[in-house]
């Protein structure tokens, strides 16, 4: 999915705000983002540390009290509510089909196999060679899978997931108006559910990952290759997930973690911290691969 470049004063022809630094940015974002050149609200210090270590932000829309702070590296919009202006941007962009100017028919390359009972958009989705698509998935639009993909009976490739903001005194559901990119060869295990993400860019799942059963990818999640992601596991939104991680049956990953190369979670956790390459998290804290080792043959030995 293409990011198209955004002028921050385009803003100022739609909503009452002071664009003090100009620039263009490639699209929206949080402050957990990993797509480069994100546009973010940022209204409250507690963040800060946030807004510091992300590369990907490039421009802030901020109060009139935090607008000082901002590091004169990034773009620069100052509104008396931060928050609305960002929703309210949101959905001006989505209605306008500014994240999705174009539209194209869906492409099959030779040797996929679709179920007569599955559900493919008719336009903006990309299948490789030799994918095989069971009974019952659907496909939704601003998808690609690569080649010689499963994606398994009853998942879902593509939809829309929770993410509600509270506007006003109403909760609005975010249009989620990204895309999902599967990379070759990977495995979407029946009824799994991938999501799109919010913002342009894409949620990603690795070369080679097996997504099982009942697992949810949620909305700007990156997965990497030769993952395992085993059942009932939840991977939450703008989490990422190194190269050859195990996330064993029943386990979640919270919003915006990182999981580093090699690592691994075993069964039925919830990981409330980054994991470092190569770490096992288990019992609630991180733990030595050296360690959990031990700690298996010990229990083999009792």
């Amino acid at each position: 999915m293409t990011r198209r470049p955004l002028m921050l004063s385009a803003m100022r022809n739609w909503f009452p705000v002071d664009v003090v630094r100009d620039r263009s940015v490639l699209g929206l974002g949080t402050l957990s983002a990993r797509e480069p050149d994100c546009l973010v609200a940022y209204f409250d210090e507690t963040y800060r540390k946030m807004l510091d270590g992300n590369p990907n932000v490039a421009a802030v829309v901020t109060t009139p009290e935090l607008a000082a702070s901002i590091p004169p590296t990034l773009g620069l919009v100052v509104a008396e509510n931060p928050m609305e202006i960002f929703v309210d941007l949101h959905l001006h962009l989505a209605a306008s089909r500014f994240y999705t100017p174009d539209s194209s028919p869906t492409r099959i390359g030779s040797g996929t196999r679709i179920d007569p009972r599955a559900v493919v958009a008719d336009t903006d989705v990309v299948i490789g060679r030799n994918v095989v698509v069971e009974p019952n998935a659907v496909i939704f639009e601003g998808t690609t899978i690569g080649d010689d993909v499963l994606v398994g009976a009853g998942s879902v490739v593509g939809g829309q997931h929770l993410e509600r903001w509270s506007v006003r005194g109403t909760l609005i559901d975010a249009p989620h108006v990204g895309g999902v990119r599967i990379g070759d060869g990977a495995r979407i295990y029946c009824n799994a559910v991938v999501d799109r993400s919010i913002f342009s860019g894409t949620t990603d799942v690795g070369d080679q990952t097996a997504i099982c059963s009942l697992v949810n990818v949620s909305h700007n999640a990156k997965i990497g290759r030769r993952c395992a992601i085993r059942p009932l596991s939840i991977v939450c939104g703008f989490s990422v997930v190194g190269d050859d991680v195990d996330i064993a049956p029943g386990s979640t990953i919270s919003n915006g973690l990182t999981i580093g190369n090699g690592a691994r979670v075993v069964i039925g956790e919830t990981v409330s911290r980054p994991v470092p390459d190569g770490m096992v998290w288990a019992n609630r804290s991180l733990v030595p691969p050296e360690r959990w080792a031990q700690i298996r043959l010990d229990a083999r030995l009792r």
